[in-house]
């Protein structure tokens, strides 16, 4: 992901990646096994949009409801879902220095603020 300095807008909602992928029963598999990783090409902080998640939100393997963030997947494709902290839900970020990464797998719950910098760190 790539937010330009400024984009303050550049938000990625709340979900799960298994939200956007074919289920298991679709694959023709038992279950399914993916991560995400992501590097760092800057350095990723709270001010310009790091990963935040919610720790544990992959241990039960539970698809969280997602809705589009439009009318429709036709009018967008991005989903989201609800993340609440008075039931539970915690949330943390991961700050990454530039040249790490971050692995997840396709249950935990994340997202990502949009980019308050001005210049590009």
């Amino acid at each position: 992901l790539n937010k330009r300095p400024g984009k303050t807008d550049a938000v990625f909602s709340w979900h799960q990646d298994m939200g956007y992928w074919p289920s298991a029963s679709v694959l023709g598999v038992k279950e399914t096994e993916t991560c995400t990783f992501s590097l760092a090409v800057d350095d990723s902080t709270e001010e310009n949009g790091c990963l935040r998640y919610v720790p544990g939100s992959h241990i039960d393997k539970k698809l969280r409801p997602h809705v589009p963030l439009g009318d429709s997947r036709d009018d967008s494709h991005a989903l989201t879902i609800e993340v609440d902290e008075s039931k539970g839900d915690i949330v943390k970020l991961a700050p990454a220095s530039r040249g790490s990464i971050t692995i997840h797998n396709e249950y935990v719950v994340h997202g990502s603020a949009g980019n308050n910098c001005k210049d590009r760190q």
